[in-house]
């Protein structure tokens, strides 16, 4: 008798069936006989939900979280009621989701997201039940030459919360901050030392257009005081040509050091010279001369 064949459902509602059941011979039959089966499907196979006998009607609720109802996915709800011979007849319906679509991206596009703790790379779009409550979160992430750091949602959500399926599609965005690193991150074996007075540059390459806030380098040993710097290729052979970027003098310490520039400067992407001010003979970097390009020149400091 209920559900009705092909109703719908969104998440929370109650879900009343019943249904009544007679034999040419034993009349009524009674509430006893009645077996009901409430199954999940989705795709191509079963989740097995509740089994109710003994009765003539019930009520099961749709749950607002757990499993959702992306793809293909209904309810299945099956009456079998056996005559006093053992002769059955069984019946069914099945009820279909409300769902809308949620259309999740970040800025920059292309980074990861995580729906209900499944990675999932954006854009995207997720057919969602309404009312149905899911987790997104906006994890910070990094690649070899750029950090992304979580700013804001579209919705003005935390970087980790639940969301409730409204009843018309929606989209939802999150912002990072991306933090470029440009030449080596990593710590060498080999050594550039006794080099006071002298510039020393090494090839960098910018992917894209980036503000240049800080700069960094590792040192073995140290002594003395230095500036760090960047300067664009337009030199002679595409060498070093205009300084862009410079750290104030700082006395810097054993491991890696890192500093702002006195003015940041957004720059195009293209290619770079990361450039080493020492002041002391007293100073070992940690390089390495098998990759990229180095040059030196002298230069007061």
């Amino acid at each position: 008798l209920t559900p009705g064949q092909n109703s719908t459902f969104i998440a929370g509602d109650v879900i009343q069936f019943s249904g009544d059941a007679s034999d040419i011979e034993d009349g009524v039959l009674p509430a006893s006989a009645y077996l009901w089966n409430i199954d999940f499907l989705h795709e191509g196979h079963v989740h097995p939900g509740p089994v109710n006998s003994g009765v003539t009607s019930g009520t099961f609720t749709i749950p607002t979280s757990g499993h959702d109802f992306s793809g293909d996915t209904r309810y299945r709800i099956t009456l079998r009621v056996p005559e006093s011979d053992g002769l059955q007849t069984s019946t069914q319906a099945s009820i279909y989701p409300q769902k809308v679509d949620l259309s999740f991206d970040t800025l920059p596009s292309g980074l990861t997201l995580y729906l209900d703790g499944i990675a999932k790379a954006t854009p995207f779009v997720h057919d969602a039940l309404t009312n149905f409550q899911h987790s997104i979160v906006a994890r910070n992430s990094s690649t070899g030459t750029t950090i992304y750091t979580f700013q804001s949602w579209s919705d003005g959500g935390a970087q980790l919360h639940t969301i409730t399926v409204p009843a018309s599609d929606q989209s939802y965005s999150a912002t990072y901050s991306a933090t470029l690193t440009i030449g080596e991150t990593t710590v060498f074996g080999s050594t550039d030392s006794g080099n006071g007075n002298l510039l020393l540059v090494q090839d960098a390459t910018l992917s894209q257009t980036a503000t240049i806030q800080s700069l960094s380098f590792h040192v073995l040993t140290a002594a003395g005081s230095l500036r760090l710097g960047i300067y664009d290729a337009t030199g002679p052979g595409g060498g070093p040509g205009a300084l862009k970027a410079q750290t104030s003098s700082f006395v810097p310490a054993v491991g890696w050091n890192t500093r702002n520039v006195i003015t940041p400067v957004s720059l195009p992407a293209g290619a770079y010279w990361l450039a080493y001010f020492p002041s002391s003979s007293s100073l070992a970097f940690s390089t390495n001369f098998s990759i990229g390009s180095y040059r030196a020149a002298s230069l007061a400091f």
